[in-house]
């Protein structure tokens, strides 16, 4: 489970948020429901299994919201919060991945 924080570059109307909440596809590309929370105006907090940055744009230009950055928070139960982008760290002998 991933876990992302979206900002967008317009407040989300309530039928969007539940479009980008919905599963969509069919088959073998059938995606599983996302947890959507509205953190601001226009940020969101998106959470599920194998998403990422390109799935998220395409998930939002479904439900007709422009994102306009992107950044994971939390992989699994390891956070990711406080890294800059390209930063990385060691594990904790306590922290699995």
């Amino acid at each position: 489970e991933q876990e992302y924080v979206v900002d967008l570059t317009a407040e989300p109307a309530p039928a969007a948020l539940e479009r980008l909440r919905q599963p969509a596809g069919s088959g073998p590309y059938r995606r599983s429901a996302i947890k959507v929370s509205l953190q601001s105006e226009a940020r969101l907090r998106m959470v599920g299994k194998a998403l990422s940055a390109a799935s998220i744009r395409e998930h939002c230009l479904e439900a007709r919201l422009q994102a306009s950055a992107i950044k994971r928070i939390r992989v699994g139960s390891i956070s990711m919060a406080r890294l800059a982008s390209g930063e990385w760290r060691y594990l904790s002998e306590s922290e699995r991945f």
